[in-house]
């Protein structure tokens, strides 16, 4: 998996918040996969809710670590709130016990999917896990950036090596600590004013103004997506729409 905060590439292939739909990312992946250089992944791979109707979360694993071999540095799996209390649960899953007083837990987390997943997906796996990438240009997270967490006083370049310095220092502590950038906010039933790069709520607290990059993000889902604010978007659509960006060109806005 890509190991750099910031790349440019001719055209990357964006699909957020399949929630196990294995077969929605093998029918974009067919389609697309000729004409695009980058594959990046945004975030929430599991906690289906349509039960019965999509792959089950082995399978889901098994097609993240299929894409990893096959793409290696051309692919980004960002983590979204949906995954990160897996990756918290499995220090519990290694010792064999329970997962409890979790600081990341939200709807859809059982015991008996972080023990299975545990099975699958290695630390290996997990530390290449990004919390947000720089692709041509645009900020790319599961949720967004807010000016909270973005080092105002630093040219932009500088700014975004200080952001990603601080995500890569939550992703190896994460086990056992708690960090504001993966917590909700008050549009999600957390203390926050605004929620975290994996909780920021699209219609009721992202600003496109708060830093100086265009974001695209998934999490907040609307039939109405995707959607627009000012220069950023929101991809989440309920698996009906994915993006190509290209470096050319701006953003490609398709629909599944």
């Amino acid at each position: 998996m890509h190991p750099n905060c910031r790349i440019s590439t001719d055209a990357c292939l964006l699909i957020f918040d399949p929630h196990q739909d294995t077969a929605w990312i093998r029918g974009i992946l067919q389609r697309e996969q000729h004409r695009v250089s980058h594959l990046l992944l945004g975030g929430d791979y599991f906690d289906t809710f349509r039960e019965g109707q999509v792959a089950g979360v082995e399978d889901m694993c098994d097609l993240l670590l299929e894409l990893r071999a096959a793409w290696l540095d051309r692919l980004t799996i960002l983590l979204g709130n949906h995954d990160v209390h897996y990756m918290e649960a499995k220090r519990w899953c290694d010792l064999h016990r329970n997962p409890k007083a979790l600081n990341y837990k939200c709807s859809g987390y059982t015991n008996n999917k972080a023990k299975r997943i545990s099975k699958k997906l290695d630390w290996e796996f997990w530390r290449a896990c990004r919390l947000f990438q720089e692709v041509n240009g645009f900020l790319i997270s599961h949720a967004g950036i807010t000016g909270r967490f973005w080092h105002s006083d630093l040219q932009r370049d500088t700014a975004v090596e200080a952001l990603d310095g601080h995500c890569q220092v939550v992703l190896q502590r994460l086990p056992f600590h708690s960090f504001a950038i993966l917590r909700p906010g008050h549009a999600r039933g957390g203390d926050e004013e605004k929620g975290g790069v994996t909780w920021l709520d699209f219609d009721s607290e992202f600003s496109d103004l708060e830093i100086p990059l265009p974001q695209i993000v998934g999490h907040t889902p609307s039939e109405k997506s995707p959607r627009q604010n000012g220069r950023s978007w929101c991809l989440d659509g309920h698996q009906s729409c994915y993006g190509i960006l290209h470096r050319i060109g701006g953003l490609e806005i398709c629909r599944s």
